[in-house]
């Protein structure tokens, strides 16, 4: 089921927080391990050749709210398809 959640949450090449949050409370309710959730996810993220980006909320005092996209890959430390 997990699998299926987060393929469906970087079909669109991004990773929104509320996707991200959404993933974290299913394996919560699951009961499946913060370990085994990265692992899940970094096995898929291998799979695909696109690069795929994190949707970061950045809030700074008197600035309104910012998104930062970050690599996928930066963020799990992945290596290349292409170098494995």
């Amino acid at each position: 089921m997990l699998s299926v959640a987060w393929e469906i949450a970087i079909a669109d090449g991004k990773i929104e927080f509320s996707e991200l949050k959404l993933h974290n409370c299913m394996a919560d309710k699951l009961g499946i391990s913060r370990e085994e959730v990265k692992e899940i996810r970094r096995v898929i993220n291998l799979k695909h050749h696109q690069e795929i980006l994190v949707s970061e909320e950045i809030i700074e005092a008197n600035v309104s709210n910012q998104k930062l996209l970050m690599p996928v890959r930066e963020v799990y430390l992945l290596k290349a398809a292409e170098n494995l």
